[in-house]
């Protein structure tokens, strides 16, 4: 079976699953419909550092992860990103159409999310961007009060039209700033 699929889950077991879904798996699983993919170490960053040890943060996440796959509402892309031997072994997740049918439930007839294996090119610009967002979400002192990925992001401007791969807004004590990045494929000369 292609995981990538995910199992059918009934509409009756996605309502028993929104009831007993712990908030921070909601919020790993909005993550994932806002970005498309991320790795499970930027999903730990993100939502599971500080709640004990490294060791154990690594474990809770994990385990969180494992219950998320387990209920078919994330499901690993099996593409391989760099790393010796072509693997960086870290797994990189996406939402499962029955996790987007439960973030939409309320909504009724919201079309369905289909999962495709992506790209190395685009895998890689995706990760870099939520890497992007992780890491500005991790600078002490600065916090994010907005943030958007591409499309959303997307914005017309003195008649042009900005496509941006990220948007976001932080705040730095009385100060708020207004960021829009572009990831460019970089090279080195030599």
């Amino acid at each position: 079976m292609d995981e990538t699929k995910g199992t059918r889950v009934s509409p009756v077991q996605l309502e028993k699953l929104a009831e007993n879904l712990p908030s921070r798996d909601l919020d790993v699983l909005r993550d994932l419909e806002e970005r498309n993919y991320m790795t499970s170490t930027q999903i730990r960053r993100l939502h599971f550092d500080g709640t004990g040890t490294p060791a154990s943060d690594r474990r809770i996440a994990y385990r969180a992860l494992s219950r998320l796959k387990g209920h078919s509402l994330i499901v690993p892309i099996h593409r391989r990103l760099g790393g010796a031997g072509g693997g960086s072994g870290h797994a990189v997740w996406a939402l499962a159409p029955a996790g987007h049918r439960l973030l939409h439930m309320d909504e009724g007839g919201q079309p369905r999310k289909r999962v495709f294996e992506p790209s190395l090119m685009f895998a890689k610009h995706t990760l870099a961007i939520s890497e992007l967002d992780v890491q500005i979400r991790g600078i002490t002192g600065v916090t994010v009060t907005r943030a958007q990925f591409e499309p959303a992001c997307w914005r017309e401007y003195g008649g042009r039209r900005l496509k941006p791969d990220y948007f976001a807004v932080t705040a730095c004590g009385a100060y708020e700033d207004w960021w829009f990045w572009e990831m460019r494929k970089w090279r080195r000369y030599d």
